[in-house]
């Protein structure tokens, strides 16, 4: 191949020729000499014109090595032996290739081109956060993601880090992600497994070993769905929820949920705690802020620095002095209302992640219905305790009016209508007091009560 060196000079040799040939034909005024040298002239120019294209082409093979080394040092990886597990995606995170490393550690029966989703081979929990990865990889392939302590299906006691960086197929132009996965240390507090005696070792083998096994996460959310659908109080469930938030969330410092109840569109089933009150009430003084996205827009809302996110500067300057920095917000749906919200915060900078939200997502998925349920028994318990007022209510009517049923309770709503409350407020009014419902005269609150004299 040609150097670089080689073709300046080269190009040096022919400037000065053309330049001696100009000066030959303009000094012989022979028409056959100026002919030839006109055909020189050209010729050279060809020249000229040749290295540009050879130049060109140059520069494309250097990048076409480079490309091709890149490959190579991948496929080497992919191929030889390595203690790292090194796997190729496509940019919708089906896998490609693997080396031995990545099939021993994913659990996979085949070598290359299997059509599975890499994010099948991580937890349940986990898999959100994988596809949030590599979407995130994907739009942004020149730069290097990172997830750490995620679990595999397989290997659920030893967590894994992933790093995944984007590139594109030198022969195809195909965007594909190239996935480096490393298994953690083992705890330096975990105990070393003791001997056995050699008498014990064949039965210790034999032994099964669910009892080793950790408990899933799963058994976990299945206890606490069975521990909310006992509960008779939504505030309980509400609490018990705010608890096992605080226990699954590392770092959970501050949490905050929020829910509709029926009617009444500020009527709420909450638990805010002071710091998360006060970021609502600069939300609502600002008009911007995470819980506000999340809620308009139906998706989860990742903070990792408070005082420094561009997405609310009006808030982000007030929000200084609040001991928040790291949030996470979950947007709910609750007793078929979508305007819920749950919240968990720490002072902590980059406190939380994407794994952090594919928890809370598989959090609320499941307790959300149950506790709607739970808000749904004590309005059938209400209505139960209402519709017994009301009947008694009817009873007393009838029996002083001498009148049917239908008119004494025609009556009673009437005086609702009028009074602009509740039936079972009538109904309680003439069992209570003994005054008929067109001598009612009830403050809509609901709190004062009279009757005509």
């Amino acid at each position: 191949m040609v150097s670089t060196a080689e073709l300046d000079g080269f190009l040096r040799t022919l400037t000065q020729r053309r330049s001696r040939l100009a000066e030959l034909g303009e000094s012989d005024a022979s028409p056959s000499m100026r002919e030839l040298f006109a055909e020189a002239l050209d010729m050279s120019q060809e020249l000229v014109l040749a290295d540009a294209e050879l130049r060109a082409q140059q520069e494309q093979l250097e990048v076409s090595r480079g490309e091709l080394a890149r490959l190579a040092a991948r496929h080497d990886r992919i191929v030889n032996a390595s203690d790292r597990a090194y796997i190729v995606t496509t940019d919708m995170g089906v896998l490609r290739d693997v080396n031995p490393a990545g099939r021993a550690l994913l659990s996979l029966p085949d070598f290359v081109r299997s059509p599975r989703p890499i994010a099948t081979r991580f937890s349940e929990l986990d898999r959100a956060a994988v596809r949030s990865l590599i979407n995130r990889a994907a739009r942004e392939p020149e730069l290097t993601h990172r997830l750490d302590k995620v679990v595999l299906i397989d290997r659920p006691a030893r967590p894994v880090a992933v790093a995944v960086t984007g590139f594109h197929d030198p022969t195809t132009g195909e965007l594909l992600l190239d996935w480096e996965i490393t298994v953690a240390s083992r705890p330096a507090f975990a105990p070393a497994t003791p001997a056995l005696p050699t008498q014990d070792r064949w039965r210790h083998a034999e032994a099964p070993a669910e009892a080793a096994r950790p408990q899933p996460a799963d058994a976990r959310m299945v206890e606490l769905v069975r521990d909310l659908s006992a509960l008779e109080e939504p505030a309980d469930a509400l609490a018990r929820v705010v608890d096992e938030v605080r226990t699954l969330i590392d770092g959970c410092e501050h949490v905050g949920l929020v829910l509709p109840e029926r009617g009444a569109g500020t009527s709420q089933l909450a638990h805010q705690e002071p710091p998360l009150r006060a970021l609502h009430e600069l939300e609502a003084r600002h008009k911007q802020g995470p819980v506000q996205d999340a809620e308009r827009t139906r998706h989860a809302v990742l903070v990792s620095s408070l005082a420094h996110d561009l997405r609310w500067p009006a808030l982000a300057r007030d929000a200084t002095d609040l001991p928040i920095s790291s949030l996470v917000v979950i947007p709910v749906a609750f007793a078929g209302r979508q305007a819920g919200s749950l919240t968990v915060a720490t002072h902590a900078a980059q406190g939380f992640d994407e794994r952090t939200v594919a928890q809370l997502n598989c959090l609320t998925g499941l307790v959300m219905p149950v506790l709607g349920l739970v808000r749904q028994r004590q309005n059938l318990r209400t209505a139960l305790a209402s519709r017994q007022e009301i009947g008694t209510a009817v009873g007393i009517l009838v029996e002083r009016h001498r009148i049917t049923a239908d008119a004494a309770f025609t009556l009673m709503v009437a005086a609702s209508q009028r009074l602009n409350v509740k039936l079972r407020t009538i109904a309680a009014e003439v069992m209570h007091t003994g005054s008929d419902p067109d001598d009612l005269t009830i403050a809509p609150s609901g709190t004062r009560r009279s009757a005509h004299p």
